[in-house]
């Protein structure tokens, strides 16, 4: 007997057409649920200006004299991207963690004039003072006044990585902490708008 090509045909095509759906079975057991697009990544970090530093700082080498150095014209320049990078966290507390860098090779320049013990002034020169430093701060809401349930700053501190200059009354004690209080100070008003009546060094 001959067997017609076209049986062979349709044989073929039914053993096909059973072998993908055996294929298609096996590939699909086992898979229960759905499938979802993963979330994306949360952000890890920001970033805010450089701050702007007061024009004009007064700073005594001894509380309530007259001798000191007296900065007009203040003004810092940013390191690294020109920027203050910084990133939030939660404390086990459930406080607002901030914790911001400002790269080393910042640079702080300004007019100094040094004021002797009599209030007289001296000779004016051009300054600059090459900084960098850690800020860390905790974040709350103020509790009194007629600011109270504003954001503010309960705590913070700012760790100096770097702090150069060529001027010797710059690096005087009184002198040096007084300038890295004023920056430490304005950090502490970047993020929210101002430290907590309560705020204390952390």
């Amino acid at each position: 007997m001959r067997i017609k090509p076209m049986h062979h045909q349709a044989n073929l095509g039914l053993v096909t057409k059973l072998t993908v759906m055996a294929l298609a079975g096996a590939m699909t057991s086992g898979c229960t649920g759905n499938i979802s697009t993963p979330s994306p990544p949360t952000p890890g970090g920001a970033a805010m200006p450089c701050p702007v530093l007061p024009t004009m700082i007064n700073v005594p080498i001894t509380p309530g004299m007259c001798a000191g150095v007296r900065l007009a014209n203040v003004a810092l320049a940013c390191g690294g991207a020109g920027n203050v990078p910084f990133s939030l966290s939660t404390t086990p507390g459930g406080a607002t963690l901030i914790d911001a860098t400002l790269a080393n090779g910042s640079v702080v320049t300004a007019t100094a004039t040094p004021v002797d013990g009599r209030c007289f002034d001296g000779i004016s020169v051009n300054i600059g003072i090459t900084v960098g430093l850690r800020y860390t701060a905790e974040q709350g809401q103020e509790t009194s006044g007629p600011t109270s349930g504003a954001a503010c700053i309960v705590r913070s501190r700012a760790d100096f990585t770097q702090y150069v200059t060529n001027d010797p009354l710059l690096i005087h004690p009184g002198v040096e902490d007084l300038l890295k209080g004023e920056i430490h100070k304005i950090l502490d008003t970047q993020i929210v708008p101002a430290r907590c009546v309560r705020w204390r060094p952390l």
